[in-house]
């Protein structure tokens, strides 16, 4: 029987090595749907469909401006010739992008410095279950703008469930090896 434990540890390490410890802690390869809305959030003006975060960056349904999601960021440029100009003054004007893989509730979003354009830090970013809301009312526009908003998982890493499976069965070979010592071994 002894011959069995060495193998079943080696085993259980091989498995360890293989198998992923924690659930999606991040964006990326999630789906997700850009919507531009003006002048309230439900109100939208045009949709640049679904795409993939982490893979391209997209150009939005208006071709004012590209972006990309990454793992941690999303980047906006502005791409329009209408330099000088400003986004309108209404209570809500801009984008929403909607995480059609998995809620966004345990993210923040936050203005990153390196936004080249300091009109921008009055940028209002909310999350709401599953959408991030980026909101440019009144915010100048100057073509080449880039604008990055980091965003940050505030929710701990979640254990995947082969992960708390393969600590069951060391915790169970542990208690088994335990009680053996334990209460000897009747052959």
């Amino acid at each position: 029987m002894r011959s069995l434990i060495v193998p079943a540890i080696l085993a259980g390490i091989g498995l360890a090595a293989f198998t992923p410890l924690v659930a999606h802690a991040d964006v990326t390869g999630d789906t997700f749907i850009e919507n531009y809305s003006w002048p309230q959030p439900g109100s939208t003006v045009c949709s640049s469909g679904t795409f993939v975060a982490g893979s391209t960056s997209v150009t939005d349904c208006q071709g004012a401006f590209t972006y990309s999601i990454t793992n941690d960021q999303l980047t906006f440029t502005y791409l329009d010739e209408d330099s000088g100009s400003y986004w309108s003054d209404a209570p809500f004007n801009g984008p929403i992008f909607t995480d059609l893989s998995e809620s966004l509730a345990g993210y923040t979003a936050t203005l990153d410095p390196s936004s080249t354009e300091p009109d921008y830090l009055n940028t209002v970013l909310t999350i709401s279950g599953s959408s991030l809301y980026v909101n440019w009312q009144g915010e100048g526009i100057n073509a080449g703008d880039t604008v990055v908003v980091d965003l940050s998982n505030t929710v701990g890493a979640t254990p995947e469930p082969s992960s708390l499976m393969l600590l069951g069965t060391g915790l169970l070979g542990v208690a088994g090896i335990t009680r053996r010592r334990l209460f000897g071994w009747a052959r």
